[in-house]
């Protein structure tokens, strides 16, 4: 491991292969951004249940407290990637655990853009897999929506309106949807 960390051009096929060493052997000091950079680059190319591996691997074995803003984003940046590869496969208590963590770290940082895509992922999960709209997956969009009117950003606002207006017409609430739209 550390001569291909040393020796290697920094490339994405470098992280790939210290993202595959470390998923075999785990060592101490795995350096989680190159595993990230993996596992983004094998979901853009459809291996994703190499991707899947790989976003659980950081989920499995996160750094240390206190974690540095960089771990908090690699954390949550997983979490959505994992959610987003592998959903369906993955229980949806577990997908729960994974995306309370990194709503929590996504408050800790302060980033409005990340912590309605948060919010929206996880209302998501939550309708699909229950196959209604829960409390809980209406609170998520409604702060959702909070946080965007609260940053200003017009297109974030208008991303948290459209999923109100889909989350409404999967509740059957099609009247409401259309005035909301």
């Amino acid at each position: 491991i550390s001569l291909i960390e040393n020796k290697v051009e920094e490339s994405i096929d470098k992280d790939r292969a210290l993202a595959h060493l470390y998923l075999l052997s785990k060592p101490a000091g795995m350096r989680m951004e190159r595993v990230l950079r993996a596992a983004n680059h094998l979901q853009t190319i459809k291996k994703r249940k190499q991707a899947a591996l790989y976003y659980q691997l950081i989920l499995d074995n996160p750094p240390p407290p206190p974690l540095k803003e960089k771990d908090k984003l690699i954390y949550i940046e997983a979490a959505l990637g994992l959610v987003d590869v592998q959903g369906s496969h993955v229980p949806l208590p577990l997908q729960g655990v994974y995306l309370k963590k990194a709503r929590k770290l996504a408050k800790q940082i302060d980033t409005p853009e990340l912590l309605t895509r948060i919010n929206l992922i996880y209302a998501r999960v939550l309708t699909r897999n229950s196959g209604e709209m829960t409390r809980m997956a209406q609170q998520l969009i409604k702060e959702a929506y909070q946080v965007a009117r609260r940053s200003g950003e017009k297109n974030l606002i208008r991303k948290t309106e459209i999923a109100q207006c889909v989350f409404l017409l999967w509740g059957g609430r099609i009247s409401e949807a259309i005035q909301k739209w």
